[in-house]
């Protein structure tokens, strides 16, 4: 990865220049689970809540969504703490941008996730993390539903390999990534 400096000249004039990065590979993968932590780990709506404290714990009520709702993006959510910031995903340092700008409702994320609070059916215990139905570029996630197996797949655009999965009407559902850790840049070709 390259990073920009600025430096002065002799003149005093500010001049930018690019500087060469070398990361080790721990750190890149470090980054990258971190970073595909923050994009990709989805959960189910009311799979999780959040108790009196604000902690976030797993719902030992919940049912799994019935087959309808389970075929939707706006049934998922992010499992992590809610951003209300740029949907789109920042590969420059997600994580970061998430534990700035956490609880910030200023800006057209959060706008829509206050939109969605205030509609008739939603609760805010159930309803605090952000959907993937808002993630950009709009086709950024593919839903596929296994008949034969009766499981819905999730399936990441910009992730390749990252999966998540959930069995309509059980309390069944998870995450994996089994990609080759490089991220996908062809993206605004796809769509």
């Amino acid at each position: 990865p390259t990073q920009t400096t600025t430096t002065k000249d002799a003149e005093g004039k500010e001049t930018t220049v690019p500087v060469q990065v070398t990361l080790k590979e721990a750190q890149r993968l470090s980054w990258l689970v971190r970073t595909w932590d923050a994009c990709c780990r989805v959960v189910p709506r009311g799979a999780v809540l959040e108790d009196e404290r604000s902690a976030i714990m797993y719902n030992r009520t919940f049912d799994g969504l019935d087959r309808d709702a389970a075929g939707h993006t706006g049934s998922y959510v992010h499992l992590r703490s809610p951003a209300c910031v740029a949907t789109t995903p920042n590969v420059e340092g997600v994580a970061n941008v998430i534990s700035q700008n956490a609880g910030k409702a200023d800006n057209k994320a959060g706008k829509r996730l206050n939109a969605l609070l205030d509609r008739e059916g939603v609760h805010s215990k159930l309803d605090f993390l952000d959907p993937i139905a808002y993630d950009e570029p709009k086709h950024l996630w593919q839903l596929k539903y296994d008949l034969a197996n009766d499981v819905i797949y999730g399936t990441n655009a910009l992730f390749a390999g990252s999966l998540f999965f959930h069995t309509p009407e059980t309390p069944t559902f998870g995450n994996l990534y089994m990609g080759s850790g490089v991220l996908n840049t062809n993206m605004a070709f796809m769509f």
